[in-house]
């Protein structure tokens, strides 16, 4: 996996060279790539609020997903602790 930073030293984005896609009902291994942007704080961290995946096909990129985080919501009691939301 390669991540990229910007130059405000937040992932601007992620490529792995080969993940399994579904192509006319057989595995194929293509490129596949993240973007992320618009870091906002939130609780004592800066997260992105907008990220885009999609796979890199002969043809271009392709979109599979496309996000903007509306809520955010962390349970810092437990051990392992992580992010949810929508």
């Amino acid at each position: 996996m390669e991540i990229r930073f910007g130059e405000d030293g937040f992932i601007s984005g992620i490529r792995v060279d080969a993940r399994g896609a579904m192509v006319d009902g057989e595995t194929v291994m293509m490129a596949w790539e993240g973007r992320f942007s618009d870091y906002r704080p939130v609780e004592c961290m800066l997260i992105p609020f907008h990220g885009a995946v999609g796979r890199v096909t002969p043809k271009g990129e392709r979109t599979c997903f496309l996000g903007t985080v509306s809520r955010v919501t962390y349970d810092l009691t437990r051990r392992g602790a992580g992010p949810t939301g929508g």
